[in-house]
């Protein structure tokens, strides 16, 4: 037997089954937001650091081939020679640097692409069910509110879906699977 408070609980978890449901819903939804959010901000901080090593690259460049030019006048001088092997070394570094942000950058991009995909698809899926309405974003929160498009009253736990409406609620996937709760919302709109 159960404790009275976990008892509370858990019958409080089977009445509210929709709003269960709604939030594993945007939670997903909201956890490929944050992955194209996040991967969207690192691609524009990659593309600003490429630039930076371009341009350091064009100078380092330069006073490479000013030491090539002063080696070949002086021959015999060994500091200028090192200094030469030097900022060969820093321009081989930089490009390297720079193939192995570009490489991060070619992910990003498919990273940023199936993100969109994976919101678009679920939007797609819940599209008869939930309202992703966009709402101006505060410092804290999600750009986003997601409802139900059916509305339920004040103080009402379960407001029964409609039979079509019940029947896609059961065949949303997330993950590949329908979320418990939605199942039983589903199955308390058949009653």
């Amino acid at each position: 037997m159960l404790a009275a408070p976990a008892q509370a609980e858990l019958q409080e978890r089977q009445i509210n089954v929709r709003e269960a449901c709604r939030r594993i819903i945007a939670g997903e939804f909201f956890k490929s937001y944050d992955a194209l959010t996040r991967a969207q901000d690192y691609q524009v901080l990659l593309k600003k650091k490429v630039l930076l090593l371009d341009q350091e690259l064009s100078k380092q460049t330069a006073v490479h081939e000013k030491l090539i030019v002063e080696t070949n006048d002086n021959e015999f001088d060994v500091a200028t020679a090192k200094r030469r092997d030097n900022a060969f070394a820093k321009i081989k570094n930089t490009r390297s640097t720079m193939e192995e942000y570009q490489g991060m950058l070619k992910n990003l991009t498919l990273e940023v692409s199936e993100s969109q995909s994976n919101l678009q698809a679920l939007k797609k899926e819940a599209h008869g069910l939930f309202i992703f309405k966009k709402i101006k974003k505060n410092v804290q929160s999600y750009p986003f509110e997601i409802t139900y498009k059916t509305p339920c009253p004040q103080y009402h736990h379960l407001c029964p879906l409609s039979k079509k409406e019940a029947a896609q609620l059961k065949n949303l996937k997330i993950l590949g699977e329908t979320p418990q709760s939605c199942i039983r919302y589903a199955a308390f709109s058949n009653l």
